[in-house]
Parts: C-alpha cells; structure tokens; sequence
C-alpha cells in the first residue's frame, strides 16, 4: 500500500514538472517573419510570341541587393543585404520570397543582377562595383565554317526601389534589361562573273569572310564601356 502511493504521487509531480515547462515554452516571444516576394522579368525587345523562349530571355540565376537610399531615390552606401537565387532553370520570368528581418524600416534601392555567376554570397560592396564587373566574352555565332556555339542565356539586370513598411504585402516587379544586344547579320550574294582586262574572275562565297569593325567580346554589367564609337573617330 506504501508503494504504490509513493508511485501516485511521483507520477504527479513529475506531470506538474511537465505542464509548467510548456507553459514556459508558450509564452516564449515569437519572431515575427519579415518577406516580400520579387518577380523577375525579361526586358522583351520584340513583340513577336516566337522570341519569348530563345535563350536571350531566359533567366537561369539571380542575385539581389539592398541599399539604403538618398533624398532622391539613388543608392548610397554598401549592399545591407544580398540574397543569392540559384537554380532558376532558364525560365523567362521567376518570382521568389525574400526575408527582411535583417532590414530596418525605410527606403531601399533593390539591384538585381541576372546571369552572372561567381558573386561573392557575402558581398557587401558598393553598385558601382556590381555595375562595373565583368561580364564573360560574348559567344559569336557565324555560318559556314566558323564558330558555331551559341550562347545559353546573358547577363541582364534592373532595379527598383522599395519603401518598407510595418505589414506591406504585395510583390516588387524588377524588370531586367541585356547588357548585351543581339545582332544578326545576313549576307546575300550573287555570283556573277566580272571580266577585267581579258580576265574572267568568279566570286567564290566559300572564301569570302565577314568581320564586325570596332566590335569587342568583352563588357561590364551596366553596358558601358571607354571605347568610342566610330561616329567619334570618324571611322
């Protein structure tokens, strides 16, 4: 009889042990998860349906920046926060969620960069530099005999700015633009005999080639480069 009291009463206080550590546990404060959902899309340079998938549209990585912003809306100062979106899988549009905890209330200069991999997942630099990296040689694609690989998808980018607030809702479109531009070239030509001076000479097409002037294979981000255009040398 003295045993099995014993038990009753260790049953219950190891029950009240187990009710007081919950209740604890309930009233601990939870934080509250700050998100805003962003939707990249392509910078359509045509109004043709066919030109939605090619590869110049598609979108296959991102990463996103915050910086504070200036009386005027530009940005100041060095990335608050970057978040890294992997794995896109060529698509021409994607949207994502973003956590904000780690913002303050404010104003914010959003930076999106498409398609340029090897960014530092901890970056903490200024715009200017993102504007200014490197983007990878551009893949020249020609006809018969010459390179032929085509390029799977271009770096783009854009930006918007954004004003944080208590409970906002809603999604932030960042449209993306080419740093690079597509130019197709087509050459026609018509063989026809030329006699000069007695001479018959026959166009053979097989050994004619093309060759883009003042062109180059490299560029930054944001398009711009220190080479001056043909109208400025007079070329």
């Amino acid at each position: 009889m003295d045993q099995l009291i014993k038990f009753n009463i260790w049953i219950s206080v190891c029950l009240l042990v187990g009710f007081t550590a919950c209740a604890d546990l309930d009233n601990e404060p939870v934080q509250k998860e700050n998100s805003i959902t962003i939707r990249l899309s392509n910078h359509k340079m045509s109004r043709s349906e066919r030109e939605e998938n090619l590869n110049e549209n598609l979108i296959n990585c991102a990463d996103i920046f915050f910086f504070s912003t200036d009386a005027q809306g530009a940005p100041t100062g060095n990335c608050l926060l970057h978040h890294k979106e992997a794995d896109i899988n060529k698509q021409t549009n994607h949207e994502f969620s973003i956590s904000l905890n780690d913002l303050g209330l404010g104003s914010y200069y959003i930076y999106a960069i498409a398609n340029l991999e090897g960014i530092d997942a901890n970056y903490n630099g200024t715009i200017d530099n993102l504007k200014s990296k490197k983007v990878p040689a551009i893949t020249v694609t020609t006809g018969e005999g010459g390179n032929n690989g085509v390029q799977p998808f271009f770096v783009m980018d854009g930006n918007k700015t954004m004003a944080y607030t208590e409970n906002m809702e809603g999604t932030i479109e960042i449209p993306l633009k080419r740093s690079a531009a597509k130019i197709t070239l087509t050459v026609t030509v018509t063989v026809v005999d030329v006699v000069v001076g007695g001479t018959t000479y026959t166009p053979d097409k097989e050994q004619m080639t093309v060759e883009l002037m003042h062109g180059e294979e490299n560029g930054v981000v944001n398009g711009v480069t220190n080479i001056p255009s043909l109208l400025e040398t007079g070329q």
